[in-house]
């Protein structure tokens, strides 16, 4: 009896740690959904009575504005001269004190989260942090190269568990150990605590080779 209602507890458990992100990321979903829809849909539908008195309220309205809105922006966006236009307003918007780090601050976070971006996280690597034979996740950046031709490697090592926040750390090749995971394995991993967790802690160091072109462009 005991170990039927043990068995019982634990699968119950696991349903509702499986329904809970279901539920939640539905309810964001039909929030944002609703949200957008009610703002791109008001005035076409008052648009539309306005010119025909017997005409109803369209649903879903919005939200097809909305996506060919951010369609053509991003067509838009891909143009020459367009790109020119954004980078003018760009710079008049980092001129203006208290927009100036809002701005900044939202366009580094979605630079370095986009995968076409040149600052995305290239390796889920470890690197001993804060101190010997105590290893943090962190995701290599760039390499770089001091005065007398040093390897340096910058890894990010965010905190857990809001990874959009952390440290950026420079360490000499030898000392930056490839991980094993995918970038969205440690994405999971730090965002969780290590509970969603398919790596293995580093027992040895095993240290990035040196290679003869860029070490970035040979990761992907």
């Amino acid at each position: 009896m005991k170990k039927l209602i043990h068995h019982i507890k634990k699968r119950l458990l696991s349903g509702f740690l499986i329904m809970i992100p279901l539920y939640v990321t539905y309810k964001i979903i039909m929030f944002l959904l609703s949200t957008i829809d009610k703002l791109f849909a008001k005035r076409i539908n008052e648009f539309i009575q306005q010119y025909f008195e017997n005409s109803e309220a369209i649903p879903g309205i919005g939200i097809i504005l909305a996506i060919l809105l951010i369609y053509t922006i991003g067509m838009l966006g891909s143009s020459v001269i367009i790109k020119k236009a954004i980078r003018i307003g760009e710079n008049l918007l980092t001129k203006i004190p208290l927009i100036k780090p809002i701005y900044s601050s939202v366009k580094q976070l979605v630079d370095a989260l986009s995968m076409s971006s040149a600052t995305s996280f290239r390796q889920a690597v470890y690197v001993e942090y804060p101190k010997k034979d105590v290893f943090v996740l962190g995701f290599l950046t760039n390499e770089f190269n001091d005065e007398s031709g040093k390897d340096y490697l910058s890894v990010f090592v965010p905190t857990t568990p809001n990874p959009t926040s952390g440290f950026l750390l420079f360490y000499p090749r030898a000392d930056v150990i490839p991980a094993g995971i995918t970038v969205d394995e440690a994405f999971k991993a730090i965002m969780s605590g290590a509970i969603v967790f398919d790596g293995n802690v580093p027992m040895v160091k095993n240290p990035l080779p040196k290679k003869k072109k860029n070490l970035l462009d040979e990761l992907n």
